[in-house]
């Protein structure tokens, strides 16, 4: 009987640049753009602690972390950039 490899998690670094109901797409400098399927039971993260796959948006940086090729981690790095003089005080 053949021992079964442990699959390793695979990272995907980039920029959010297409999003459906079951796929992301990133542009990963190392490999260009990537589409990546997402789990049901995919963990996403941002600044503000936990979130679910609305809170992903084009645009945002991201760190995907893939197992047997579909995505199970999201972490939005977005980076909120504060203009003096607006928002609440």
């Amino acid at each position: 009987m053949k021992k079964k490899k442990k699959q390793k998690h695979i990272e995907i670094e980039g920029v959010v640049t297409g999003l459906s109901e079951n796929s992301i797409t990133v542009a990963d400098e190392d490999r260009g753009e990537v589409k990546v399927d997402l789990t049901d039971k995919i963990l996403v993260f941002h600044t503000k602690g936990r979130g679910t796959t609305s809170d992903i948006a084009i645009g945002d940086k991201v760190e995907i972390k893939l197992k047997n090729g579909r995505a199970v981690l999201v972490e939005i790095g977005r980076e909120v950039e504060k203009v003096e003089g607006t928002g609440p005080p």
